[in-house]
């Protein structure tokens, strides 16, 4: 039998999923907390005794999304030994998993607008803004990059590159085409901190 502990951890995690395909399909403010609820199989009150309304439950999903695409990042590219190629599969990995519509959705269209960019950049700053930070950090490290590079300059400068292609490459008519121009002008960019 679960403990309350345990059934409140499952409460919770189906919240957090249903809420994200809701999202995901409707938008945060065209998303309905009786159809969360009802896809969670929960109750509102159930909801609120996790959540204080709508946009708590958002802020975790995208906190939740964030890790997700953090986590991918990590289990990728933990065990390359050469830091740039590593940095470089990162990024493929993140340009590849935030245009998925509902990745985009959440973290780059709905997050810095219902959150608000400070909350939004906090989120990233754990996660995927993490993984960006600690793989020019390892660069630096094994002297492919400039010693003299801040490094959290650099990746707050990275990251905005990478989310303004996000939304170039999900906009455009041939998808592939522009994931190969982010590529190359992001493998530019890092050429441009070479040590």
């Amino acid at each position: 039998m679960a403990s309350n502990e345990q059934r409140t951890a499952r409460t919770r995690a189906a919240l957090i999923k249903a809420a994200r395909a809701e999202f995901a399909a409707n938008g945060y403010a065209d998303a309905a907390t009786t159809a969360i609820v009802a896809r969670a199989g929960a109750t509102r009150g159930a909801m609120y005794h996790h959540f204080k309304d709508k946009l708590a439950l958002f802020d975790a999903v995208v906190e939740a999304e964030d890790a997700r695409l953090a986590a991918l990042i990590d289990s990728e590219t933990v065990d390359m030994p050469d830091a740039y190629k590593s940095l470089m599969h990162g990024i493929g990995i993140y340009l590849d998993n935030a245009t998925s519509p509902a990745t985009r959705r959440i973290l780059m269209l709905d997050g810095p607008s219902a959150l608000g960019w400070k909350r939004w950049r906090e989120i990233q700053s754990h996660n995927s803004l993490r993984t960006l930070r600690e793989g020019l950090e390892a660069a630096q490290t094994q002297g492919t990059l400039n010693k003299k590079l801040s490094v959290t300059v650099a990746a707050s400068l990275f990251a905005a590159a990478l989310d303004e292609a996000v939304h170039v490459i999900a906009e455009a008519k041939n998808r592939k085409a522009a994931r190969s121009d982010a590529i190359n002008a992001a493998e530019a960019m890092l050429e441009g901190m070479r040590a």
